[in-house]
């Protein structure tokens, strides 16, 4: 049996649905770092600042969160985690390293 061929209406929805999961992933991770900047308030999140300054700049709302980059709330959630991991006691060791 052969595939049918899609059409503009088919791409225009796989395109508006590829959006739409793109807006919740950005939105699922803004949530996920200002999350974490509320439960570790001094750990360090980059650019010289620390969690509590993230609060502040987004006032831990996804309406002013939306204003910052995603690239931005990423690198803050791979800091705080990398903050976490060092206060933690054992430490996982690296064969390679």
């Amino acid at each position: 049996m052969t595939e049918k061929r899609k059409k503009a209406k088919d791409w225009r929805d796989a395109y508006k649905d590829a959006q739409t999961k793109l807006v919740r992933t950005e939105n699922q991770i803004k949530e996920r770092a200002l999350e974490l900047a509320k439960a570790n308030p001094d750990a360090p999140v980059g650019l010289g600042m620390v969690a509590s300054k993230v609060e502040e700049a987004s006032g831990f709302s996804l309406y002013h969160a939306i204003r910052i980059n995603t690239d931005f709330y990423l690198q803050v959630i791979d800091n705080i985690e990398k903050h976490l991991a060092k206060q933690h006691p054992h430490q996982q060791g690296n064969l390679f390293n």
